[in-house]
């Protein structure tokens, strides 16, 4: 884009200053520097290594388990599905098995083994996750006593980017309700062979006069795949599907497929009284 400044010079009265930005989703960063937000159990020092921030930390690993343990903690403004990356400094010498576990409040969504001298000194991808606004989320790293070359286990920052809002909600005790339909960007995008497909199904169903019917809801479903002249080309899901989030593969080699050429095509979704209908590009 381009600011112009108009002003009372007689030589340049007017001035143009051109400028780009990279516009990117709603994110978090957890740093081992955010006191509320940053715990530690076991020993733990400030190295002088950085990757984020002014410093990071560091524990020297232990042929046990219940070693040390660094724990982020956060909240999210949107619900939705997140892509979380970690960084820590560039190093040769940390733990070559680092536990690590994603938790919402007490719940243990995943936990993972990674090596942390890969990808050291840049933002590594950990996974991606539906996260639920407004609740406690954390991100455990644990010296669990199985590295077998270190000597050290290390933390830094986390980063928390979303990649699709997401209409689900939860309640304080937990129950998981989805409001509304939603047919999701299939990913990757473009993708060869294969792409992903999301889709909702929303928990609570209205009558005509917009009185909560069932709190089950469902749906009669059909996703199918279409090339750009409107040729079916693939036939995903076609039934009945009780309220929820769904992901579905598509293959682009696959019997339902066809072993695909490259181009545009669409994918529509039919549940209920709700359609939608998205283009993702097959490239090879």
């Amino acid at each position: 884009d381009t600011i112009v400044i108009i002003s009372d010079d007689p030589i340049n009265p007017i001035k143009k200053i051109p400028f780009t930005v990279t516009v990117e989703n709603y994110f978090v960063i957890i740093d081992n520097e955010d006191s509320e937000n940053y715990f530690e159990t076991g020993t733990w020092a400030t190295s002088v290594a950085q990757a984020y921030g002014p410093s990071s930390r560091f524990a020297y690993i232990q042929s046990m388990p219940n070693g040390p343990t660094a724990t982020f903690t956060f909240q999210l403004s949107k619900n939705g599905n997140y892509d979380i990356f970690e960084i820590i400094p560039q190093t040769e010498n940390s733990a070559n098995n680092a536990f690590y576990k994603v938790l919402i409040g007490t719940r243990v969504i995943d936990s993972l083994y990674l090596d942390q001298n890969e990808g050291s000194g840049n933002w590594k991808t950990i996974g991606r996750f539906y996260l639920p606004a407004d609740s406690s989320i954390s991100i455990k790293v644990i010296d669990s006593g199985e590295s077998s070359s270190g000597p050290v286990i290390r933390a830094d920052a986390f980063k928390v980017l979303l990649y699709e809002e997401s209409p689900i909600n939860v309640d304080e005790d937990n129950s998981v309700f989805v409001n509304e339909y939603e047919l999701g960007q299939n990913y990757p995008n473009p993708f060869n062979p294969s792409t992903k497909i999301r889709f909702s199904i929303p928990s609570i169903t209205l009558s005509s006069s917009s009185r909560v019917e069932s709190r089950e809801g469902g749906s009669k479903v059909q996703l199918k795949v279409y090339d750009v002249l409107g040729n079916e080309v693939a036939t995903l899901v076609d039934e009945h599907k009780p309220a929820g989030m769904y992901e579905v593969d598509f293959n682009s080699h696959s019997d339902e497929g066809q072993n695909l050429s490259s181009g545009i095509y669409f994918y529509r979704l039919k549940a209920g009284s709700y359609v939608e209908t998205k283009k993702m590009i097959l490239l090879k």
